[in-house]
């Protein structure tokens, strides 16, 4: 993947659009977006469109989040997404989503393509599973940061 920081910045435009598309259900704007984002990658533009339907049926699927800060300082414990979701059938569930996977595979992309000297992402081996582990505290990964680490070890070990 031959990415560099102007066309990584355009296509986490182009994807949060996407995902706007998919809710207004704009089919000509989805397939101009679509275009937009496969001249920069296919193999990102797939992974977009997965999560945009992941996170879409996530809320679908789950009961409505608490604010994590709030719950934080409430429980002491950190938020774990997967424990309000009431449909375990659903394919999202066993692939750990958070409804937030887009926005997770996006940013921790960012490491290798846009910050690949930053001092978190050297110190934890160039592992953005680590780094969210040390970033967030979660015991569990959330399916976009698992697929951020595929294209990592692909493209930038």
């Amino acid at each position: 993947m031959n990415i560099n920081e102007a066309n990584y910045r355009m296509f986490e435009i182009y994807a949060r659009e996407y995902k706007k598309s998919i809710k207004g259900n704009n089919e000509n704007q989805l397939i101009t977006i679509e275009n937009k984002m496969n001249q920069i990658s296919e193999e990102l533009t797939e992974y977009t469109k997965e999560f945009c339907k992941l996170d879409i049926e996530f809320n679908e699927n789950s009961n409505e989040l608490p604010d994590p800060i709030k719950y934080f300082m409430e429980n002491g414990e950190v938020l774990e997404p997967y424990d309000y979701i009431n449909n375990t059938l659903w394919e999202g569930f066993w692939k750990k989503c958070t409804g937030k996977d887009l926005e997770y595979f996006m940013s921790y992309l960012e490491y290798p393509i846009i910050y690949p000297k930053h001092e978190n992402y050297l110190d934890n081996g160039k592992n953005l599973i680590k780094v969210f582990k040390e970033e967030t505290g979660f015991s569990k990964i959330p399916y976009g940061v698992k697929c951020a680490q595929v294209i990592n070890e692909k493209y930038f070990k």
